[in-house]
């Protein structure tokens, strides 16, 4: 039996959680025992997220560093302002101390097969400190774009030490490569794993008490966190185009709040300018997002940017049609006019009135949504390739 160990950075409600939960339930528990360790153990789902593995004890002195303030209350939140300052008095050399002895401390004990640093940042910094035969990194964003955003610093040094680089699209892995060719015969592109069959349970579960989806309406979904990158904030625009062009529209919009306010405060002032309180309904973060996908009359993803996008494969799962954004790994996942529509954001309001008002295309996405099937089996065989 092979031995895995998966680090993340929080155990939330984030991609990157979403696509460990999706290897964890399909993957052969009989074939691989697996550890995850998780800076910090908090979120909505907290433990409860994963089956089929160990949990390792999460590291306090390495939670406080890296909580989120939002998240913290009482004496904890005095623990991890404090941890941050001597962080900062010590010029970063308690963080990179910190995670160099934990590091080593949990690989040591596991005698591993495989280590998987399953997300971009810290987590890769994290496992870099480690010296280990078969070493993983996993890259879920647009790098190029992600790099840019988040201002970081050359990282080729970093990933020089991963025996291998895992890209969730070609799309993603040219991205990367194109900033550090040097490290192009270590990179492979591999999709993520989604768990189809616990999807199309949990879309027949019944919507929370207070939320219905109107027939009278066309109802349009969409989820993800309030982030610029997933840029949820001109909704309300493109909403009122719509309304203004007589399309009786309800759009729903679930997700969390990202790192800050700022996100929300112009979903909600948008919402308020152009008067769409019966239109645009925003949800907060829904513990089951797969009833409104199942049940919507159209998904729409507004991101700057994706690397694979959950939220889009999950609908063409539950056959719903997609309306998205011209990102750069769009087309390796919608084929336009077939499985859905890619539209420049400055012309989505158009494409979705369009898309509305055009029975032969929803029709025609329809049909041809009725028979997609997602392959996993393939993507799993990749997987099983880097335990080796």
């Amino acid at each position: 039996m092979k031995r895995i160990l998966f680090v993340v950075t929080y155990f939330d409600c984030g991609g990157t959680c979403r696509a460990l939960q999706n290897i964890l339930n399909i993957i052969n528990p009989e074939e691989f025992q697996i550890d995850v360790f998780g800076f910090v153990e908090s979120g909505m789902y907290e433990k409860g997220l994963f089956k089929n593995c160990h949990i390792i004890p999460e590291c306090k002195a390495l939670s406080y560093l890296f909580q989120r303030y939002s998240s913290t209350t009482g004496l904890n939140r005095y623990a991890a302002a404090f941890s941050k300052i001597v962080n900062r008095l010590s010029k970063n050399k308690y963080n990179n101390w910190l995670l160099r002895r934990i590091a080593n401390k949990i690989v040591s004990k596991g005698d591993y097969d495989l280590v998987v640093a399953f997300s971009e940042g810290i987590v890769t910094t994290f496992l870099s400190y480690v010296e280990h035969p078969n070493k993983v990194a996993w890259i879920h964003c647009d790098y190029a774009s992600n790099h840019q955003l988040a201002g970081c610093t050359n990282e080729v040094s970093i990933y020089s030490s991963y025996k291998s680089i895992v890209c969730v699209s070609e799309f993603t892995k040219t991205s990367f490569v194109r900033i550090y060719p040097t490290l192009k015969d270590k990179t492979y592109s591999i999709y993520n794993v989604l768990d189809d069959n616990m999807m199309k349970t949990q879309s027949k579960m019944a919507l929370p008490n207070d939320i219905s989806f109107d027939p009278e309406y066309f109802n349009i979904v969409s989820i993800g966190r309030l982030d610029p990158v997933k840029r949820m904030s001109i909704i309300p625009t493109i909403a009122n185009h719509l309304v203004n062009k007589g399309d009786k529209i309800r759009w729903l919009v679930i997700g969390p709040k990202g790192g800050t306010d700022k996100e929300y405060a112009e979903l909600t002032d948008g919402i308020r300018k152009f008067n769409l309180g019966e239109h645009v309904l925003y949800l907060g973060m829904q513990s089951n997002p797969y009833p409104f996908i199942k049940n919507a009359d159209l998904l729409v993803n507004t991101s700057i940017s994706e690397a694979c996008p959950y939220v889009i494969n999950e609908a063409k799962i539950l056959g719903t049609p997609i309306v998205c954004t011209d990102f750069g790994s769009a087309k390796e996942f919608i084929d336009s006019g077939s499985t859905g529509l890619i539209s420049p954001i400055d012309d989505m309001a158009e494409t979705i009135h369009q898309y509305i008002n055009n029975a032969e295309i929803r029709n025609h996405i329809k049909d041809n949504l009725n028979g997609f099937k997602y392959d996993n089996e393939s993507i799993i065989e990749q997987f099983k390739l880097l335990s080796k």
